[in-house]
């Protein structure tokens, strides 16, 4: 994932689970969360590191929950940072090539997520 422009690869999960490498991170100092090449993202915790995680399906990718965007019949994809960025971006090829980016917008100094 740290090629500029890695080529597209396709989807290949291990029992319902995406490999790690197949993981990028975002975050914002205060929280991090886990995006899947598949558009997933598997594990959030918030507001903070030390918080119960939201999605925790890297973990139990029954009960552990999960938020996806994705286009149905995605064939291939591929993931990368922006240069010189925390963004994060997730192509997805099929019949359709949406290509969401991701990232952890920071709070405002003084709020409630930074104490």
């Amino acid at each position: 994932m740290l090629e500029p422009e890695p080529p597209f690869r396709p989807l290949v999960d291990r029992d319902g689970y995406l490999p790690h490498e197949d993981l990028g991170l975002i975050g914002d100092g205060a929280t991090a969360a886990l995006v899947g090449r598949d558009g997933s993202i598997s594990w959030l915790c918030v507001p903070r590191f030390d918080s119960e995680p939201l999605f925790c399906a890297l973990l139990d990718r029954h009960r552990g929950g999960h938020f996806t965007v994705a286009p149905e019949g995605v064939v291939e994809t591929r993931q990368y940072y922006e240069r010189d960025t925390a963004v994060l971006v997730t192509e997805l090829r099929g019949t359709r090539r949406p290509r969401p980016r991701h990232r952890c917008a920071r709070a405002p100094a003084g709020s409630r997520s930074h104490r």
